[in-house]
Order: structure tokens, then sequence, then C-alpha cells
């Protein structure tokens, strides 16, 4: 499925055209920590003097977000109108944003819904906050100019600070995405209506499913805890990355899927004791039905497995600490030398010193640069001290932030993101499998069930 709301301007093929100063300001605080005053109008970042040529990126925050609009229904005209409500009304005002301004009128925007996952660390999970980065459009006579690189750049660089250690979002194209360091991360299975949804669509409340005695009815507030007991159960059984789900999320999905003529059907197994809740399925209906998430204890005669997957979800790794910090081991300990390259946000650059067991992650970085500037290639590494670079050991493994993000979810094996140096004798196959058997005794998150669209 094609994510309509994101449309970026292809801007991180395009040379950054315009020479811009930022002056960063948040209330009466300009730094970024968590205890800075934020403004929930605006915070700006000024460019340069207001002429008519001056661009303003802003950063909006809470209701601020709902300044918006205009760009968001110029640039997603497709949307319904029911659909734009419901975003603005529900969505939008809980966003942090980045917008540039060009005079009085927004031309470019991005942005970032908070959200919090669910994430197994270990034999357990951990309340993660990541946001989903959304609405990343540009009006069309105003793309191609590098402003989507510049908003783009500038969310990361707030993620960051946030230490927020991931950020994931459903491209339009992932061409867009993949200079920024953004890599595929989760396959959505695809489903689709079966039976008696197959032949009443939409109009169906209430009805049996075969000669089964099983029944599927809409969902209603009474529901709500059921539900959420449910899924949470089965998801933490069967997944390792997922987005918290409680009676709010059900209740607000469900007016997000009413809003594209769609909605929540609940799947019920009638038993001597009663009936008990075994599936549920989320569905569209704007050019007919659309299941866009299905939970079910088996096989049901609502809705049917394609067999198919579609790579929905890209991510990119943002606070590298943060997110090592998640990692175990499946048995015994890991330790090893990393060298990460980050073109973007180069605080992640350097080797990183990691060891992992069952209970508990240890990392630390030593950086390969002063801060700000990019290693110009991963031949070595070095460390930094008061500004100069001295040698420091060779690192066993070597790997870019995309990559990296490839294998933190498992999406790519360790063998196809990580290269390892050469030894002094000219081989590199020394030590490599010894580096391969360690990395892989780590049990990645990589059962990812992300299928939210905005």
């Amino acid at each position: 499925m094609e994510n309509r709301r994101n449309r970026a301007d292809g801007s991180g093929k395009d040379k950054e055209k315009t020479a811009m100063r930022k002056d960063v300001t948040r209330g009466k605080d300009a730094t970024r920590g968590k205890d800075a005053t934020r403004r929930k109008n605006e915070g700006r970042i000024t460019h340069g003097k207001e002429t008519e040529d001056t661009l303003k990126i802003e950063e909006l925050e809470g209701k601020a977000c709902l300044f918006l609009r205009p760009l968001w229904e110029e640039v997603f005209h497709e949307d319904s109108s029911a659909f734009t409500d419901y975003y603005f009304a529900v969505k939008a005002s809980a966003n942090h944003a980045f917008a540039l301004r060009k005079a009085e009128s927004y031309v470019a925007m991005v942005h970032l819904t908070p959200y919090e996952l669910n994430l197994r660390t270990g034999t357990s999970f951990t309340g993660v906050r990541a946001s989903y980065l959304v609405g990343v459009a540009t009006k069309k006579e105003f793309r191609h100019r590098g402003y989507m690189d510049a908003l783009l750049k500038a969310s990361l660089a707030f993620l960051y600070e946030e230490c927020q250690p991931f950020v994931f979002l459903m491209p339009a194209s992932p061409e867009i995405y993949r200079p920024y360091q953004f890599t595929y991360i989760y396959d959505r299975e695809e489903y689709e209506p079966a039976g008696l949804l197959a032949d009443v669509g939409t109009e169906l409340h209430a009805a049996s499913l075969g000669e089964k005695g099983d029944r599927m009815t809409a969902l209603g507030e009474q529901d709500l805890p059921e539900l959420a007991a449910y899924a949470n159960r089965k998801l933490k059984e069967s997944r390792d990355v997922f987005i918290s789900r409680d009676e709010a999320y059900y209740r607000t999905m469900e007016q997000e899927l009413r809003a594209q003529n769609g909605g929540c059907r609940l799947l019920w197994k009638e038993t001597a004791a009663g009936r008990r809740l075994c599936g549920y399925f989320l569905y569209t209906d704007e050019k007919g039905p659309e299941i866009q998430e299905a939970v079910c204890d088996g096989e049901t005669e609502a809705v049917r497995y394609t067999g198919r997957k579609t790579p929905i979800i890209m991510a990119r790794i943002v606070h590298l600490k943060a997110m090592l910090s998640l990692l175990r081991t499946r048995e015994g300990e890991a330790a090893f030398l990393m060298e990460v390259k980050d073109p973007l946000l180069t605080e992640n650059n350097g080797v990183w010193s990691c060891r992992f067991t069952e209970e508990q992650a240890q990392v630390s970085v030593r950086r390969t640069e002063p801060k700000g500037r990019v290693p110009a290639d991963l031949s070595g590494p070095a460390a930094v001290s008061e500004g100069e670079r001295t040698r420091e050991p060779q690192a066993d493994c070597l790997v870019t932030a995309d990559r990296l993000t490839a294998w933190l979810f498992g999406y790519e094996r360790a063998e196809k993101c990580f290269t390892f140096p050469e030894s002094q004798d000219g081989r590199t196959d020394t030590g490599r499998e010894d580096i391969l058997c360690k990395l892989n005794r780590i049990a990645v998150p990589r059962r990812v069930f992300i299928n939210e669209i905005v």
C-alpha cells in the first residue's frame, strides 16, 4: 500500500541551494534539554533577514501543528475530508512538526507523531518512545530546492536530542529516504476478506461464520477492555516490536478506520462456557475492502492470509546508545568493538565498545572524529582527545547506519550488514567467524508489527 501521507520532494538527491544561518529559539531557554521550557505554539528557527526570499523553518508543537492543515489539504488532496477532519481533530495536536515558511505561507512540512512501543528486551518488554515520521510534503512549485532536506535533518537532530532510539515511516517512495539512511524493517502480511465479509462488505455488523458457530461483530465500547487485553497477550507471544495497545488506542483507531469507511471487527468462538474472543481485524474501504491488520488465534473464516508480504515500514537508528542499550543475548556473552559511520548524526560515529549478556548491555563510544565531522572512510578507527586524532585498536567489525538498522531489527543477517577489517597478514576472514558468532548470539527484535498509517 502506498503511503499517501509521505510525499517528499526528492531533495536528498539535490544539493542544498540556500545557505542558512540557524538561530534556535524555544521560549526563554534555547537549549533542547528535557527540562527546557517549550512553547506550545511555535518554536522558530529563523534564517536570514525577513525579505521576500527569506526561508523560515518553524518548529511547531501541539496545537500549533493545526496551522499546517492548508498545506496538507493541498498536497494530500486525494484524502477524503472525513480523514483530514479526523487527522487534525485527533492526531495532529499531539505532533511535533518542522515546517518551512516563505513569506506568510508554509511550503514544506514534516510531522513527528509520538508513539509508545513495546520492545522485547531479553525475556521482558521495555516501553520505548519513538516517532512516526508522517505528512512529509512540499508544495509542487517549491520542490527540488533542498527544502525537505533541511526539514528532515532538523527532525533527526531534534529526535537525537530527545534520545529516541529510532524513527520510522511508511514511504510513498523508498528511494527518497535511502540517502537519509532509512531502510526497510517490516514486511506486512497481506490478508483479504473471505466468505461472508467478501459478500456483504462494510454493511456487516454481526453474522455467523460458517458451520462452527463462530460469530463476528463490530467493535463496541463495551468490548474495548477485552480487545486490549487480547491484543497485548497475543502480540507479546508472537512479536518483538509493536505499538502499545490499550483501550484508548483502539478507540482512536476505530475513529481513524471509520474516516476511511472501515472499522474493527471482532471474531468470537462459541463454547460451552460462553463466547470467547479469538481474533480481530482492522480494515478500510476507500477503494474496496483492505485489511490493515489481522490478529487471530488461528485460521478464521472471516479473512485469509494470501501468502504474500509487502514491505511497508522503513526506519533508521537515531540515538545509537539508547538503541544498543535495549539489546540482550539469547545466552552467554557477546563483547566486541564496532565502528559505526553515520553521515547525518555524527554523534553516532565512533568505535563502540559493546558487551551484551542475557541481563544487561554495556556500551560506550570512542569518537573517530571531532563532533560535527564525518569520517572519510571506514578503513580504521581512531579516537579524538581534545580535538586531535590518536590511533586506537582496530574495530572487530564496521557498519553504516542503514545497515546497522537493518540488522538491529532482524531484517538482514549480520553477514550482509557488517564488513570486517583486514588482519596484518591481509586476510579478512581472521576472526570474522568469531565476531559473526557473537553478533548472531544477540536477540535482536526482529519480529516487527507496525501497521499504522499516520
